[in-house]
């Protein structure tokens, strides 16, 4: 867990310099430009104009239209039956189009077009339209889903999309408006609206609302002093902010979890952006300027590239990444060189540590607060207290910074459900989770204060609940009806409204309603989890549940990761024989590995000796005792013995499924319904895990079945950096650690395990726990397992005494703790 606050390591510092995705430079200067247009919204979908490089003009737009796009429109009113259409909105055709943007347009042939169709948004929206009157002329609810999909694309902000087209797909909508159900829209909309590939394709990048609201704030020119409380949920760009930010400010970004500091420099440094690192720091000399910050500097006289950085002079540095351990040094620098009004301190997740009674690092935070000079302070994090509950920390800081304005922004903007299942494999919700109405109704308050819960509210089960208030004839009395919440228009239909709807059902519950809802669905609950005499509730994840674990790794939190890591290993089984060739071959392994560590040793002391004589070194002449050490270690790593496991005991290979899975789950792997997922891990990696030497043999053995443990008896920093960049790359099956290693990550993971032994965590940590899982990606299937029922019931109820708040209320105060 990177929650040590020393310098940055050599590897650290080059994994900033690797360059992010296309993807994420776009997301880059989305959140920079954003800054001063916080309405900003692009899709990069390719329109038919967009695709040709033409400019547009309505002459262009209705000669494109005649030319690609009226012949397939008259075939579909011909098919389907349907009124004439006139495009009038694009005018007539061929007026004033120049000749060369003519022949640019003749060029694109329609029979050359087939192949670029899939990709060309008028042909998607044509197609959309033409499967929808298919399934509606056919009465098949699969028209639901092709009707919603086309309410939701139209609209997208792609580049010159041709009227015409627009103008036939609103008509359309506008045509079956009536004849769409609601009802069975909604009762499906984990298929038609979560899992929809459509509309993921087509979605329009665009900040997300809690950013927008931070970057208003900061846009004015008040010299008044802020203090912003910021939450939103985990992997909505909080920690992007400062990007924009910068675009007017000097930033401090101050951070507990060193691994989010490096994911942001790794940002900033795709993004150009100035910054400079105080990490460990015991002076203000301490701190280091990246290359762009550098304003004085010396270069190599031959490679031209800078070779030493003047770091006491940080004029250019934009952004400030530090520990909490260095923040007095940061602040201290930049206020060296800029007028403290304009700096902002952004400090990521302050409530780290704050889940202890006592913690050694509560100093480090309280100090934070106690030196703090900048007047504009950002408190960034998914779990943050609500303001009545820190009302010493506002009072303080309100004493501290005249006149100051305190800023609240709350949002649970979120493109994904993350369904919450318990001890026995089944999805837990509000509704199953209630014992009586009053139950229900402190769950339903909740929520509805806490709305980053809605992210693990199952719309798949809200369309089950639904499907039983229309069964219970529930909408004869009172209930507000689907239609008369949408205002009987699907395009209100979306992920977010339907939750609002679910929580409105739910409000509306009577006691005897509470009642036969828990009757119905424990009754039902008995039968699924009686369909299956073999069920094993999801535990056994290194054998026959391991299929389960599909889309990407899982995590599994714990307080004891050796027990929970000497399980998996136990459950498959590996024979006595096997595990003793492996051994032998690691511990064969290791002997070698001693001695070519002694002699690479060996080398660089020669080395040493032959400084000054570069000449002779580049022209490949070594010394002969060097030689014969190369020749030495040459001849020693032809002598290790290759390592390797049998696919079968390899969870979620073709030969361990094909061991533990039944035959219909087989066929749905098959089929590509379920998609497990396991280690990709190459056998040079492997090789190299096994030279590894004060590593436990079962650390080794698990590692190459492609699971990752962080125990806090490991010790081996080799180790901990192979893990971890497996895990980076996603290459890991599974990884075991502590609940506090929830902190020092930031990687995907599509499914995570909460131990049964963690039955002490608090709610905030169980919400920051749960934030690990589904990040970045959607449209993939994503589980939170919960191995113990009181850390569900925590999780949906309101806790009294929050230990985080407690501690905040202490440590956030200008008077010495």
């Amino acid at each position: 867990m990177d929650l040590n606050q020393s310098k940055l390591t050599k590897t650290e510092w080059e994994s900033i310099e690797v360059p992010v995705s296309m993807d994420e430079k776009e997301v880059i200067q989305l959140v920079k430009n954003g800054f001063t247009e916080t309405n900003i919204s692009y899709n990069s979908n390719k329109t038919l104009l967009s695709f040709m490089k033409l400019e547009f003009s309505k002459s262009i737009e209705c000669y494109v239209y005649d030319t690609y796009f009226a012949e397939n429109v008259k075939k579909i009113v011909v098919k389907y039956g349907l009124p004439q259409f006139n495009p009038v909105e694009i005018g007539k055709s061929g007026k004033n189009i120049k000749k060369i943007d003519k022949m640019r347009i003749d060029t694109n042939t329609i029979s050359q077009m087939q192949d670029f169709k899939d990709d060309i948004y008028e042909y998607v929206l044509l197609g959309i339209i033409e499967k929808f009157l298919k399934h509606n002329a056919r009465s098949n609810e699969r028209s639901v889903y092709y009707y919603y999909t086309l309410t939701q694309i139209v609209s997208a902000d792609v580049i010159h999309p041709n009227n015409g087209i627009i103008s036939f797909t609103n008509t359309i909508i506008q045509m079956f408006n009536k004849d769409i159900s609601l009802l069975k829209l909604i009762t499906s909309c984990d298929k038609y609206i979560e899992k929809n590939p459509y509309l993921l394709q087509y979605d329009n990048t665009k900040l997300y609302t809690h950013q927008k609201r931070l970057f208003e704030i900061f846009q004015k020119d008040s010299i008044l002093p802020k203090l912003v409380l910021y939450t939103a949920p985990t992997a909505t760009g909080k920690t992007m902010s400062p990007i924009g930010l910068s675009e007017k400010y000097r930033v401090i970004f101050v951070c507990a979890a060193r691994h989010v500091g490096l994911a942001l420099s790794k940002l900033c440094v795709s993004a150009g952006k100035k910054i400079a690192f105080a990490f460990g720091c015991s002076c203000s000399e301490d701190i280091r300027l990246h290359y762009y910050a550098a304003k004085e500097y010396t270069k190599d006289w031959r490679s031209g590239n800078i070779r030493k950085v003047d770091n006491t002079i940080g004029d250019n540095v934009e952004i400030m990444i530090c520990d909490i351990h260095s923040y007095e040094y940061a602040m201290l620098y930049m206020m060296a060189f800029n007028d403290k009004t304009n700096i902002v301190t952004f400090w990521d997740e302050p409530t780290i540590f704050m889940d202890y009674d006592e913690h050694s690092n509560h100093e480090l935070v309280h100090n934070v607060w106690y030196k703090n000079l900048i007047p504009n302070v950002i408190l960034s994090s998914a779990t943050l207290p609500k303001c009545r509950e820190i009302p010493s920390v506002i009072d303080d800081f309100k004493c501290r910074f005249e006149n100051a304005v305190v800023y609240t922004i709350e949002s649970n903007d979120c493109k994904k459900t993350i369904p919450l299942l318990n001890e026995f494999g089944v999805v837990s919700m509000p509704h199953s989770l209630c014992t009586s109405r009053d139950d229900l109704q402190e769950i339903i308050e909740h929520c509805n204060e806490n709305k980053t819960l809605y992210r693990y509210v199952d719309l798949c089960e809200i369309g089950r609940f639904i499907k039983f208030v229309v069964n219970e004839n529930m909408f004869n009395y009172d209930f507000i009806r689907v239609d008369e919440y949408f205002d009987s228009d699907v395009k209100n239909l979306n992920m977010n409204s339907v939750k609002n709807y679910y929580f409105e059902l739910l409000q509306q519950l009577r006691e005897d309603d509470v009642v036969k809802m828990n009757h119905y669905f424990t009754k039902n609950e008995e039968v699924r989890l009686g369909t299956s005499k073999k069920r094993t509730n999801g535990v056994f994840i290194s054998t026959t549940d391991a299929y389960s674990l599909s889309d990407g790794p899982t995590i599994y939190m714990t307080k004891e990761p050796i027990i929970i890591g000497k399980f998996c290993l136990q459950q498959l089984k590996i024979p006595s024989e096997i595990c003793d060739n492996i051994f032998n071959a690691i511990e064969y392994n290791q002997k070698i590995s001693h001695k070519l560590d002694k002699l690479h040793k060996d080398i660089e002391d020669k080395m040493l000796k032959e400084e000054g004589k570069e000449n002779r070194i580049d022209r490949g002449i070594l010394p002969k005792d060097v030689v014969d050490m190369q020749r030495q270690i040459s001849a020693l790593q032809n002598m290790l013995k290759s390592v390797e496991l049998e696919s079968k005991y390899v969870p979620n290979t073709r030969q361990h499924i094909e061991r533990y899975v039944s035959d219909d789950l087989l066929t749905l792997i098959n089929e590509g319904s379920i998609r497990p997922f396991t280690t990709s891990i190459d056998n040079v990696t492997i090789q190299t895990i096994m030279e590894l030497h004060g590593v436990d043999t079962l650390w080794k053995l698990l590692l190459i079945m492609g699971i990752g443990v962080f125990d806090e008896s490991q010790t081996n920093v080799r180790y901990t950096e192979i893990v971890k960049s497996l895990a980076q790359q996603q290459m890991l099956y599974l990884i075991i650690a502590t609940d506090d290693y929830i902190y020092g990550t930031n990687y995907q993971f599509c499914h995570g395990y909460v131990g049964k032994d963690l039955e002490n965590m608090t709610q905030e940590k169980i919400i920051q726990a749960l934030g690990r899982v589904g990040r970045n990606k959607v449209q993939k299937y994503y589980s939170a397992r919960f191995r113990n029922a009181e850390q569900l019931h925590r999780l949906f109820h309101k806790e009294e005494c929050k230990m985080e708040v407690i501690n905040m209320n202490k440590l956030f105060t200008s008077d010495k703790v």
